[in-house]
């Protein structure tokens, strides 16, 4: 972790699975789960190898950003109109109070912090940041709606984001989720909320 603390602690649902950020082990998870799906061919294929390279790409892209933990979650639900795709995503990332030019952070230099933090240029906040209490002390909630790049009043993904100190404020955390399903928002953020309350940062 770039913050000064030894581990973390998250309990997700048994419907959510880690991605391995480890290059090695991600490629040879990746190719397996290939092999098991479309079979050998497919992983000799030219587009099973374009797709690793794109993957490993982002995985690089992933580990230049700071983040410590990534997980997914993908489900078909079924309903009156049809087939409904569920999907989402969860990352972690940590960063060390010296980054801010300081020694220790206050949850008021976060609350600051996030006020103050440039947007992505094709995000909007859906909601104001607001304090919330997960159980493990106050954390900074915000969510945004990401804007489709091809469609201008279109909105491709909503995201949730949670900062809060580490530890006696050694360093800032940001627990973060992504989904395409912009309609299902509400239970999507009681669903984040939820997996939200169960991270801990553990000292040794």
């Amino acid at each position: 972790m770039n913050a000064p603390m030894d581990s973390f602690v998250i309990s997700l649902p048994s419907s959510w699975g880690e991605i391995d950020l480890d290059p090695a082990r991600f490629v040879t998870g990746v190719t397996e789960r290939a092999r098991a799906d479309r079979g050998d061919t497919f992983v000799a294929s030219l587009e099973f190898r374009r797709q690793l390279l794109l993957l490993r790409r982002i995985l690089e892209q992933t580990q230049l950003a700071g983040v410590v933990f990534l997980a997914g979650f993908g489900d078909v639900a079924e309903g009156d109109d049809g087939e409904t795709v569920m999907t989402s995503a969860a990352y972690l990332v940590t960063s060390a109070a010296e980054r801010f030019g300081t020694e220790t952070l206050s949850f008021a230099d976060v609350r600051v912090a996030v006020n103050d933090m440039e947007l992505p240029a094709n995000a909007e906040r859906a909601q104001d940041p607001i304090v919330i209490d997960l159980g493990q002390g106050p954390v900074v909630r915000e969510s945004l709606l990401y804007r489709d790049r091809g469609e201008d009043d279109a909105y491709a993904a909503v995201g949730v984001r949670y900062f809060s100190t580490i530890g006696d404020g050694e360093g800032l955390a940001v627990l973060g989720f992504i989904t395409p399903n912009v309609a299902l928002v509400d239970e999507f953020t009681d669903l984040f909320d939820s997996i939200a309350t169960t991270l801990e940062f553990v000292r040794a």
